[in-house]
């Protein structure tokens, strides 16, 4: 089933450079290596990698610890942070939504950076 999802989320297309990605949780208290990378489009060589609450983005916020916190919570929540773009170095804020499925303890996000919502606003 795990493999199926998988499948479905790397073959998916959706506007402005979104995308689905799966942490799976280990540990719910959060730290090192709290979690691994399930399924990432944007940084397919990094599936595997494990994971900590304390890692930072560029401006020196923890979105793993926020995701995760939120999770556990609320079981969603919107957030937002610094990442790279997909197909791009640029780093600019993202907004992201965050699912758990505890089933199989599976964090589900998809997000959109800001700036790419630009023309919307604008209109």
């Amino acid at each position: 089933m795990k493999e199926h999802i998988a499948k479905e989320i790397y073959d998916s297309t959706y506007s402005e450079n979104s995308y689905i990605w799966v942490n799976e949780v280990l540990n719910y208290e959060g730290g090192d290596d709290y979690a691994i990378r399930r399924i990432h489009p944007n940084l397919r060589d990094t599936v595997g990698t494990k994971l900590s609450t304390n890692m930072t983005d560029v401006k020196g916020t923890t979105p793993y610890k926020t995701e995760l916190e939120g999770v556990k919570q609320h079981g969603e929540l919107f957030f937002t942070y610094y990442f790279k773009k997909m197909g791009s170095e640029t780093i600019s804020e993202k907004l992201t939504y965050a699912k758990l499925y505890k089933d199989f303890d599976w964090i589900v996000a998809m997000g959109i950076h800001l700036d790419d919502m630009n023309g919307y606003i604008d209109t």
